[in-house]
């Protein structure tokens, strides 16, 4: 017995042919799914499309078929550009009007170079004057979060955390220009 495992992908089409046609003879033989694909490498539900394939179209269904993707009809197109036109509406909306696959509209928008407009990021800047503070300690952040929270500790710990009555809320202090950091725990925000 010859495991082709891992040599499949390596073959080129003529001889991945002729070992579909060998799993089909193996198959009518009597042989089981199980057995062919363990011998051969391939995975079951592979070998049982190439079975159907078969039976279908004979040895010209284990023939490879093309991977290209299929065009839309260049009415559909224009209908999807339209929309996109006369009312702005993103790939989902057009999609659900259209009673089509939201990346197939994608795929349309983008072929005819409409993307979405990315909003610009806000960047974070601290005051402008912390940077001009000389003395330390001068200027400060301070926030404050509820760290009780089942969703983010689980059940376990936010149980653990009622029942030994730990401060509920973390402080955290951050100096602007040595940008040291404290944090502290306490019971109620005061």
């Amino acid at each position: 017995m010859f495991l082709y495992k891992g040599l499949y992908n390596k073959m080129n089409k003529e001889a991945r042919f002729k070992l579909r046609v060998k799993m089909i003879e193996d198959y009518n033989q009597g042989k089981t799914i199980s057995q062919i694909s363990r011998e051969y490498g391939v995975s079951r539900n592979t070998l049982r499309k190439w079975i159907k394939r078969y039976k279908e179209k004979g040895e010209e269904g284990l023939k490879e078929l093309s991977r290209k993707p299929h065009n839309l009809p260049k009415e559909i197109q224009e209908k999807i550009l339209e929309i996109r036109r006369k009312t702005n509406w993103g790939r989902e909306r057009i999609a659900l009007r259209l009673k089509l696959n939201e990346w197939t509209v994608r795929n349309v928008l983008r072929q005819n170079g409409i993307r979405k407009k990315r909003k610009e990021r806000k960047g974070f800047f601290s005051a402008f004057w912390s940077w001009e503070i000389k003395e330390p300690f001068s200027h400060a952040q301070v926030d404050t979060k509820d760290i009780l929270n089942k969703a983010t500790l689980g059940t376990e710990l936010y149980q653990k955390f009622s029942l030994l009555k730990l401060p509920r809320y973390q402080w955290t202090f951050c100096e602007s220009i040595s940008r040291f950091r404290f944090l502290g725990y306490s019971y109620r925000i005061s």
